[in-house]
This record gives structure tokens, C-alpha cells and sequence, in this order.
């Protein structure tokens, strides 16, 4: 059975990069005249996105679309990041429709600008509706990897607190101007890694990695100190630092970096926690994070928690990062206010206002230790989450 084939030009782009891009699509079967055909960026316009191009001739950002015989289609705008073509003749299989994003005078310094993060496969869907009733079915998919920029940054990833004579690992991220991973720099770049009191035999140079980080172990320092590990790129002569490093004479404590309550810029925890959750391990480099779903079923259903639970469980991983399962729960305003609940062990259940049970701090308290759960009070001078710390459980 023949099957339409959907292919990009170019087949990457660079993150924040400005170009031209070209979605040719080739048809499977007869595409009568009157055919309606939707192309979705699937962008959410936010500042790092996708560029949505506007329709127009005279813009230097515009879209349109090319038929076999070499006339040009201009859309009509169907949603804020869709744009939806209707067919002035018939399309026969085997011929290609081509959508353009971009400058249509291919200026190299005009065009549509591509999002400012990496991404595999980076998703545009088509949509074909042969009737021309705007009833579309499952799409067509186009796909093209994003890579990083050019190297601009070094991003050192250190331990706050050390001990003398206590080796650690550092982490170096090699960035662009965006914080995406990347590997675009000059062949045979070199990084000159240093810091004060430097031990004789101690003398390392960097390559640029492929993979955009490189782990380096067993580092140490042999005094107490405040310390800052310098990177310098021989190619620029620019010079990196790290945030510092306290060196103490014995330590038995460690300093840790997270969030308990906070949202990730670019994923939604609610609808996809799976990236949210990567890209505070790994970009963020955090070392723990807690969920803050509200407790209300609308806010969040069961299927919903199901899927919240069996994450935070997948990705809790020692020595690494500490997932938390956690939830706000709305309580009574100036006696309760909101509260956000953090389990210390994993798979327990959402406790919802309107369950009898759940309905007051005083209720669930009784329900669980105080080595079982945090009760932190959020918001305390809102409307809704006023709270006058009277009836304070401290235990909790």
C-alpha cells in the first residue's frame, strides 16, 4: 500500500536560528480540488518557542505553500499556531505540496526563527481533509532535530560544601547562549581547567565533548578555603568560574538545591512531569524536587495522581535526585490557609478537601506521624491562603 512521505529542508535546524524551512508533503492518493489542508507549528508562543509566521506577502516571516504546477497558496489563519489551506485544483498522487516558513526572498538574515532549545524529532503535524468539511482525522507528521548553538558559556556544577582532602566530582556543562547542551565549537578547542593552590601534577586540558558535558572525578582540595574553579576556553581566551566551593578542615554536613514548590518554564508538571522532572535533574542540575498538584479532583483526577506517584517513584534515585510526593491542599483561610503537603515515602494517597476525613489539618494530623508528612504553610498574606499562625502545629 502506498503511503504519503512528509519530509523537512533542511533536516535540522540550530537552536535560534533564523532561516527559511520548507514541509513537503507527497500524496499518497488523489487530492480533489477543494481539498482543506491544516499545517500545526504546535507552538505555544512562548518567548522560546517556535515563531508563528504571519500571513502576509510583504513579511519577511510569512507562510505559504507551493502547488505542482509552481503557483503560490497563501492560508488563512485556523488557531493562533495553525494555518489552514484549501486546494484550488486537484493534487495527483505522487506530487508534492510544499509549505514554506520564512523570508520568501531567502535573505539569510530574515526568515522565521526557530525555538531556543534542543529537542529530538521536533514535531509540525498536516492535516488532510479530502471533503474540504474541515473534519480532520489523524495527521501527517513532519520531523527535524533542533541542535545546540554555537559554545558560548562553560556551566560548572559543583558541591557547596567539601572537607580537606575529600575528593568530589565536578560536571561541566558546555553551553550556548540559550543553556542548551552543545558541541558547536572550532575543531581543537581546548579548555584549561585551574584553581588556586593548584597541585603540581595537577594540569588538565578539555576537549569540547560530543555529548555537551563531561563528568570530572576525584578533585580535592588540601586546605580550608573558599574556592572557585576556573575554566578558560584557549580558543577565546574567555574565562568561566564556578559559584563557590567551602572548604572545611572536617565536615560531616552537606548543603543540597531544589525546590519543594515550583514549576518548571518550559513543562507543565501536570501535563507532562516526566520532562519537567529532566529538566530540573539534568539542566537544573537540582538535587531534590517535590510535586505540587492542588488536591481538588478537578485540579487533578486520579488518573492524574496514578501517574504523579509512579513517576516521582521512577525517578527518585539516590545520591542523585530525591523526588518528593507533594500536593497544596486549600484549607479554611486565616485558621488553616493553603498548605503544601510533602510525603516522606512514595505511593500515598491525594488527601482531598471535601473527604469527610481531610477536611480539616486537625483531622489528617491525627492520621499520620510527623515523620510522615510536611505541612508547610504557602502564601500566608493572600486572600484565599491567609493564614494567622495562631493554631500552629509545629510538630508538623
Amino acid at each position: 500500500m502506498r503511503r504519503s512521505i512528509c519530509f523537512c529542508h533542511p533536516n535540522h535546524a540550530i537552536a535560534g536560528q533564523k532561516g527559511t524551512w520548507s514541509f513537503i508533503y507527497t500524496s499518497s492518493g488523489d487530492l480533489p480540488k477543494g481539498t482543506k489542508i491544516k499545517f500545526d507549528l504546535l507552538s505555544k508562543e512562548r518567548p522560546f518557542d517556535w515563531q508563528i509566521p504571519q500571513i502576509s506577502s510583504k513579511d519577511e516571516n510569512t507562510i505559504w505553500a507551493k502547488l505542482p504546477n509552481g503557483k503560490s497558496l497563501i492560508p488563512t489563519l485556523k488557531e493562533s499556531d495553525a494555518f489552514e489551506f484549501t486546494l484550488p485544483s486537484a493534487i495527483k498522487t505522487g506530487e508534492n505540496f510544499s509549505i514554506f516558513i520564512g523570508s520568501p526572498s531567502l535573505k539569510p538574515e530574515k526568515g522565521n526563527t526557530c525555538q531556543t532549545y534542543v529537542q529530538r524529532k521536533r514535531l509540525f503535524n498536516l492535516y488532510i481533509d479530502p471533503k474540504g468539511d474541515g473534519n480532520y482525522k489523524d495527521p501527517e507528521v513532519f520531523a527535524l532535530d533542533v541542535k545546540g548553538n554555537i559554545l558560548k558559556v562553560l556551566r560548572i556544577i559543583t558541591p557547596s560544601v567539601v572537607a580537606r582532602n575529600k575528593r568530589f566530582d565536578v560536571i561541566v556543562r558546555f553551553e550556548d547562549e540559550f543553556g542548551n547542551l552543545s558541541n558547536n565549537a572550532p575543531e581543537g578547542t581546548l579548555i584549561d581547567l585551574s584553581y588556586d593552590h593548584l597541585r603540581e601534577n595537577f594540569n588538565w586540558k578539555l576537549f569540547v565533548p560530543e555529548t555537551g558535558f563531561i563528568n570530572l572525578p576525584n578533585l580535592y582540595f588540601n586546605e580550608p578555603g573558599v574556592y572557585r574553579i576556573k575554566l578558560k576556553n584557549l580558543s577565546t581566551q574567555e574565562t568561566f568560574f564556578s559559584w563557590p566551593i567551602k572548604c572545611f578542615a572536617e565536615c560531616d554536613l552537606n548543603l543540597f538545591w531544589g525546590l519543594l514548590h515550583g514549576e518548571n518554564v518550559r513543562f507543565d508538571s501536570t501535563e507532562n512531569l516526566e520532562n519537567c522532572l529532566k529538566s530540573f535533574r539534568d539542566e537544573s542540575v537540582f538535587q531534590f524536587y517535590a510535586t505540587s498538584p492542588f488536591d481538588s479532583e478537578e485540579e487533578t483526577s486520579p488518573d492524574n495522581w496514578k501517574s504523579i506517584c509512579h513517576h516521582i517513584t521512577e525517578f527518585n534515585e539516590d545520591d542523585r535526585f530525591i523526588t518528593f510526593l507533594g500536593f497544596q491542599w486549600v484549607g479554611d483561610p486565616k485558621e488553616e490557609g493553603l498548605r503544601q503537603i510533602i510525603y516522606s515515602k512514595d505511593e500515598k494517597p491525594i488527601l482531598r478537601k471535601k473527604d469527610l476525613k481531610n477536611n480539616s489539618l486537625k483531622k489528617m494530623y491525627k492520621s499520620y506521624q510527623p515523620k510522615d508528612l510536611l505541612s508547610i504553610p504557602s502564601f500566608t498574606m493572600g486572600d484565599v491562603s491567609l493564614l494567622n499562625f495562631e493554631d500552629f502545629n509545629p510538630e508538623f
